[in-house]
């Protein structure tokens, strides 16, 4: 039997929100070692609303700050269907870009984005390997996440794209340990996020950033809807000119009376 959310309504035509952990939450759980807190947006697709938002809100428990995201672009493993793979329970390495430290918001961006993804040693079920290396890269406003793994090959052999391993010759192998070949293969999953606003408190709080250059998604489909909607409203409008223009100039009428309906035409027989 499956289990039904409580926060869904289907009679209602407006998105559930859940949030995920919130302060108090935190406090009861136990969440001081995790400080960072997920609140995650569900949209209820019913018959009658229909939203493809996803956003995302980061917080830390329980003095702040907390950064709300447009989340997009969102396409997991069993999507991407890439060859490589990672250790489940292993610890990823953290690559931030360069443009991360330029503003007082990104570099405020990276430390949360440290604390999130960066498991500490002693995290329990963790597993003591580093086989992945997570990309956070800040390009046009948006910081683009990327999952890759670290592959590790001998010199003398070279792995083609079928999988198969093919000896090379290479130059005589110095005694010694042996230097392995070192590249990064992406297995996702991979998003993008846009952040939106940052408060200075925990879920709430006066609002220390804000991204002017940030358009809602519904308020790009709104546009779009009007915009179909003011064509329809010109072209009806048109059709109603001519009929009064046609009326003014007498082609509406037969002799001075209404003209009479063919007994014929279709308005008559499907009527």
């Amino acid at each position: 039997m499956q289990r039904v959310d409580t926060c869904f309504d289907a009679n209602k035509a407006r998105p559930a929100k859940v949030r995920i952990c919130t302060p108090g939450v935190s406090a009861l759980a136990s969440m001081h070692l995790h400080p960072f807190c997920v609140k995650e947006v569900v949209e209820c697709r019913t018959s009658g609303y229909h939203s493809e938002t996803d956003s995302c809100t980061v917080s830390k428990a329980p003095n702040g700050p907390t950064v709300k995201m447009h989340l997009q672009n969102l396409h997991t493993m069993e999507e991407l269907n890439f060859i490589g793979n990672c250790l489940k329970g292993s610890r990823p390495v953290l690559s931030f870009d360069a443009a991360f430290e330029k503003q007082a918001h990104t570099r405020l961006l990276k430390e949360m984005l440290t604390q999130i993804f960066g498991v500490p040693k002693s995290s329990r079920r963790v597993k003591p390997f580093v086989d992945h290396v997570m990309g956070f890269t800040l390009a046009g406003g948006k910081i683009w996440v990327r999952v890759f793994q670290i592959n590790e090959s001998e010199p003398g052999k070279k792995k083609p794209v079928d999988g198969e391993e093919m000896e090379v010759d290479l130059a005589p192998k110095k005694k010694g340990k042996t230097e392995l070949d070192v590249q990064l293969v992406e297995i996702g999953p991979r998003f993008v996020l846009t952040p939106i606003v940052i408060q200075e408190s925990s879920f709430g709080g006066p609002i220390i950033y804000e991204n002017k250059e940030f358009v809602s998604p519904n308020q790009i489909r709104a546009d779009l809807r009007r915009t179909k909607a003011g064509k329809y409203n010109r072209r009806t409008e048109a059709a109603k000119d001519n009929k009064i223009k046609r009326g003014d100039l007498g082609l509406t009428t037969h002799g001075g009376r209404k003209k009479e309906k063919d007994p014929l035409s279709d308005s008559v027989l499907f009527a």
